[in-house]
């Protein structure tokens, strides 16, 4: 099942980009024309790499293959690197994007690597449904006590929403909502499965609100504890 569905989401792109490469090849003489060919094959190849990629994670997944390297990090530096990554996506959209990040000086034990894909896969996700000219807010927590720690890390956007029939399935494999405006968006329906499997593997709880045309707040909450620097 996991195959079919993989080479389902692959063909259809692959006679796109071999077009858009054999049409590229006739404009040789048109830089303009040519320029606009290597752009779309860019994009077509970009996502057919995220795809390949997304289709190895979840397959790494389902068969119990995906280890955590977990590591000592920053917990302030690590919210302000993972700002820094989904900014420019924001700036190229029009989309304003506000971030709040409590300044503690803390550490997380945690794969890094990981769990900064959680939350780009939230994050692309906010940018995608969310319209030119709307908001994006992520915002952080830590809670300390008797010098442990524990944190939220909180994505809220005034985007499409999702419906409440779509998030009883929303973190199935290769679901995508059947919404005429979600459907005009590209995507492998692989980010949020991706995303709340790998949350599951770190015994972090992943919180989803929304509605429809009201936007989508999504909470990584981190229970365990973390000694302070």
């Amino acid at each position: 099942e996991f195959l079919s569905r993989m080479s389902h989401e692959i063909s259809p792109s692959l006679p796109d980009l071999h077009e858009e490469m054999a049409l590229a090849e006739q404009e040789v003489g048109n830089p303009d024309a040519m320029r606009d060919y290597l752009e779309k094959i860019e994009v077509s190849s970009h996502y057919l790499l995220n795809l390949i990629n997304d289709v190895l994670d979840m397959s790494k997944i389902e068969s119990g293959e995906l280890k955590l390297r977990p590591e000592i990090c920053n917990y302030q530096i690590f919210a302000e690197e993972t700002a820094a990554m989904i900014r420019p996506l924001c700036e190229q959209k029009n989309i304003t994007f506000l971030e709040e990040n409590q300044k503690v000086e803390a550490v997380l034990y945690t794969d890094k690597l990981r769990f900064k894909q959680v939350l780009m896969n939230i994050l692309s996700n906010a940018v995608k449904f969310t319209p030119e000219g709307g908001t994006i807010y992520f915002r952080s927590r830590a809670v300390i006590k008797d010098g442990f720690l524990s944190a939220d890390y909180e994505i809220a956007d005034t985007g499409i929403g999702i419906s409440h029939k779509f998030q009883e399935t929303m973190f199935c494999p290769f679901t995508q909502e059947q919404r005429e405006i979600v459907a005009a968006t590209q995507g492998t329906g692989l980010g949020l499965a991706i995303a709340n499997e790998i949350a599951s593997l770190m015994h972090f709880t992943l919180l989803l609100e929304s509605e429809e045309y009201k936007g989508t707040k999504v909470t990584v909450h981190i229970p365990y504890e973390e000694r302070l620097l």
